[in-house]
């Protein structure tokens, strides 16, 4: 199963590797932020006004502070690398 994953996420998790501790806690903040953007249902608006605030400041951070570019480089990786784990999967013996 960590081989399976490592297949599929080694090359984000080398990316997260490469940042610096702020820029590790901006990406993870955007990530607590936008799943707790998915996973929220208020009957209030004003508790999912403020979320979606959170959120947009998380995506503010992300932006000023974490080296994108290099992440967009490895999208056609990830996506040959899931590719060629469909084709041919690890099956646990």
């Amino acid at each position: 199963m960590k081989s399976d994953l490592m297949t599929l996420f080694g090359d984000q998790l080398r990316w997260f590797a490469r940042l610096n501790r702020k820029q590790r806690l901006c990406v993870l903040y955007f990530c607590l932020s936008f799943g707790i953007l998915l996973s929220v249902v208020f009957d209030h608006p004003l508790p999912e006004l403020l979320v979606v605030l959170n959120f947009g400041a998380s995506a503010r951070l992300i932006k000023r502070h974490v080296p994108l570019s290099d992440l967009e480089d490895l999208q056609g990786i990830v996506g040959y690398n899931a590719q060629r784990y469909l084709e041919h999967p690890i099956v646990p013996g």
